[in-house]
């Protein structure tokens, strides 16, 4: 999968992933420990009010996005 640019930010000088789209991958990568990866996403999710809306957005129906579910159920877990 291709990072879109504004997917990327500029962080202490160095190109990174956005926070959003930092939560998108953890979200749905099926190698992280739930219970290890729950409080890593909260914290995401606390800095931005907004995130978790544009990220169940990303994880709409009509789009085609590996691990959709497992992501979905991670937020659901979160209230998010």
């Amino acid at each position: 999968m291709t990072i879109a640019t504004e997917d990327l930010t500029i962080a202490g000088g160095c190109r990174c992933t956005s926070v959003e789209r930092t939560a998108f991958d953890l979200a749905r990568d099926p190698g992280y420990d739930d219970r290890r990866l729950a409080p890593v996403l909260a914290n995401l999710l606390g800095a931005d009010p907004g995130l978790p809306a544009r990220l169940r957005e990303r994880f709409a129906p009509e789009r085609r996005v590996p691990h959709r579910r497992l992501a979905l159920a991670r937020l659901s877990g979160l209230n998010a």
